[in-house]
């Protein structure tokens, strides 16, 4: 906190500046939330934050999602990227929001956040049904379940920098090829997915028996090829951890299945 009070905490009256940055960051973030909740923001054209890179405003029709902080005049924007997993329940969409002051760019504002929080929305009816769910908080679909998977003031975030697959199969790999992924920010217990575009989405698939080792990098094993999926389809590579969710990016993709 001392870089947001740029004195010390002896200085009550900016220490109270900052308790209430903090109040509000809280607050801002939670209206992106349950905004996210009952507005499933995800389509392959206009307004989307779909594995948005950088991030993009948490709700349609404004260039910023903001709060303005009464009293001491600071004004807080969250930002929003998501991911899809089109068609699979439990969840079907994991939101990264990460809120800073609004004089912060998108891209920056990912890569050190003042709160970062990472959610997860179910939106279909227990026991299956249609890979489709309904808006509003009567009698809606979208966002029958949510739970909060970190929220985190002043974390570093997870970035990949590079991705190894050597294109074998082996231990702890059954039927897919391991791969190592190097980069910063990573801790545990990390969460991987390969995000493949298709027609009209991109879904994300999970990896298995992922881990972080001794040097700070990961390992696992590549999901299951997708059925009609074609050869030498190229993937994104996300990590989520309890600090954040790395940037979606093909360059730091690879190339996989079968």
């Amino acid at each position: 906190m001392a870089t947001w009070t740029s004195t010390g905490l002896s200085n009550s009256s900016r220490f109270k500046a900052a308790q209430s940055t903090v109040s509000t960051a809280n607050s801002v973030t939670e209206l992106a939330v349950q905004y996210q909740r009952y507005h499933n923001t995800a389509t392959s054209t206009g307004t989307s934050i779909l594995n948005a890179s950088p991030p993009v405003p948490c709700w349609p029709g404004s260039s910023t999602s903001s709060l303005l902080l009464p009293n001491n005049n600071v004004d807080l924007t969250v930002w929003c990227s998501m991911l899809w997993f089109f068609g699979s329940p439990n969840p079907t969409r994991i939101v990264t929001f990460s809120t800073c002051l609004s004089t912060i760019s998108p891209a920056a504002c990912a890569s050190a956040p003042l709160l970062q929080a990472v959610v997860y929305y179910d939106d279909y009816k227990a026991g299956g049904g249609a890979n489709t769910c309904t808006y509003g908080h009567s009698g809606g679909t979208c966002g029958v379940d949510m739970a909060i998977h970190s929220w985190v003031f002043v974390p570093i975030p997870p970035a990949v920098t590079g991705v190894n697959v050597p294109g074998t199969i082996a231990p702890p790999c059954i039927t897919t090829k391991n791969f190592t992924l190097y980069g910063t920010g990573f801790s545990s217990p990390p969460q991987v997915y390969f995000i493949v575009q298709g027609t009209s989405n991109f879904t994300a698939y999970p990896a298995s028996n992922v881990s972080v080792g001794s040097s700070g990098v990961i390992t696992g094993c590549e999901p299951t090829a997708p059925t009609g999926l074609a050869t030498g389809t190229t993937a994104a590579v996300i990590v989520t951890t309890p600090t954040g969710t790395s940037p979606f990016n093909l360059a730091t993709g690879v190339t996989t299945w079968p």
